[in-house]
């Protein structure tokens, strides 16, 4: 199964990729992520993002998720919609070169690598979970509110992701459920349990019915031999 964890900066995203492959052994992460990115090509970002950065990140990201078919356990650190967040955040307070036209070309994008993604978990900001402290990686814009704003936009397409069958964002009969996921360490861990479970068991049941199709095939063709 192929996994996302998304959301906010600073939102626990690594702790929670470090809690998962310890309970789930058999996922790996990918060695390399957007930050290799950065740093390889020593790209603005965060605030100071623009057209070149995003589109570098966008296209390593599409890139990655086509390397892991349906059969691969693997967990991302971040997927092209949190690219797609990103951008149309920096495109509304015009912090950037990034314009409408951009955006444009980004979506199509977006939606096509989601259908490489099987489960998307969104660690959103609740007034139920105090919102983790900040901590400088040397990536995080350190303006709180930046936080929040991003958040907002998760949730925005969350419920697009949900509600709307005819969104431009995603693929209708093939996207990725965005499912959120807050609480303790402990907690996020236990909802992901939860969904994983029932995924597994309906994708082993699906992997069942393909073979036995091909079995009948198999006979149907050896009988009218």
């Amino acid at each position: 199964m192929r996994i996302a964890i998304s959301g906010s900066h600073c939102m626990g995203k690594s702790t929670l990729i470090g809690d998962f492959l310890s309970e789930w052994q058999s996922y790996e992460l990918p060695e390399k992520s957007y930050r290799h990115v950065l740093n390889d090509l020593n790209l603005p970002h965060s605030s100071e993002s623009t057209k070149e950065t995003q589109k570098a990140i966008l296209d390593f990201m599409c890139k990655q998720v086509k390397e892991y078919d349906k059969e691969k356990n693997v967990i991302y650190d971040r997927c092209p919609l949190d690219n797609l967040v990103y951008s149309m955040w920096l495109y509304h307070h015009g912090k950037s070169d990034i314009d409408e036209q951009f955006i444009g070309e980004c979506i199509p994008k977006v939606r096509t690598a989601l259908k490489e993604i099987d489960i998307i978990f969104y660690i959103p900001i609740t007034k139920v979970v105090p919102t983790p402290e900040y901590v400088d990686n040397g990536f995080r814009d350190k303006d709180p509110n930046t936080r929040i704003e991003i958040d907002n936009l998760f949730k925005l397409l969350s419920v697009e992701n949900r509600e709307n069958p005819k969104s431009n964002y995603f693929e209708h009969d093939d996207k990725p459920p965005i499912i959120e996921i807050f609480g303790s360490r402990h907690e996020r861990i236990q909802i992901m349990k939860l969904y994983l479970d029932g995924m597994e068991t309906q994708l082993l049941l699906m992997k069942i019915y393909s073979v036995m199709r091909i079995l009948l095939w198999k006979t149907l063709k050896h009988l009218k031999l």
